[in-house]
């Protein structure tokens, strides 16, 4: 190999590492200033979110202890928990027919337009509830849909009461109940309300015995 091809060659090599070598330091710092801008991006929202949590988004509004009461119930399968007051078939027709028919039907037989089923049978099947304590919670707590939380103790009472006779699960159009006489009530379908399929528990095998 000729002096003069030698001297290309190492030209040439020179001017490729040079090329590797700004790369490789342009690259560098580009990752620097990308690293950079993270961190300051961190720092800025960091430094916000103490002014946003103590400030307003615009929406929503404060809740008092009279609200929260409305939907802070506990009631036990057993009735533990049912609240003071009675209300009857009659007091649960009334309540039923301005508040509730809208959407289930006069008759119980539901309105699909409004999202409601028939209460005769199906998924919303009255009578394969195992507990009526727990009708009167789901009432209470979540009806009527568009006020939910507002029905008095005696207005809820007097809806199982109704709901209890027009569906069939007691025959006593002067049915009236309270704390004690809803938890007495048993259910048809308990025994056959599978908790668990594997296990096969059923709602009586948690009664106290």
């Amino acid at each position: 190999m000729s002096v003069h091809k030698s001297k290309k060659m190492i030209t040439l090599a020179a001017i490729l590492a040079t090329g590797f070598m700004y790369g490789c330091s342009k690259i560098e710092t580009e990752a620097e200033a990308n690293q950079e801008e993270v961190a300051e991006s961190t720092s800025m929202q960091e430094s916000a979110m103490p002014q946003m949590s103590q400030g307003s988004f615009g929406f929503g509004q404060s809740v008092g202890a009279a609200e929260i009461a409305r939907y802070d119930s506990d009631i036990h399968t057993d009735g533990t928990g049912l609240p003071e007051g009675s209300g009857n078939v009659t007091l649960g027709r009334e309540i039923f027919e301005i508040q509730c028919a809208i959407c289930h039907g006069e008759n119980l037989e539901g309105v699909p337009e409004m999202g409601a089923r028939t209460m005769h049978e199906g998924r919303r099947d009255i009578k394969k509830l195992p507990y009526t304590s727990s009708l009167f919670d789901f009432i209470r707590r979540a009806m009527p849909l568009t006020d939910p939380g507002t029905l008095t103790n005696d207005e809820t009472y007097g809806l199982v009461a109704f709901l209890l006779v027009e569906t069939g699960v007691i025959d006593d159009p002067n049915l009236t109940l309270d704390a004690e006489s809803l938890a007495a009530i048993k259910m048809p379908n308990r025994a056959n309300f599978i908790i668990d399929p594997a296990s096969r528990f059923t709602a009586e095998d948690l009664e106290d015995k």
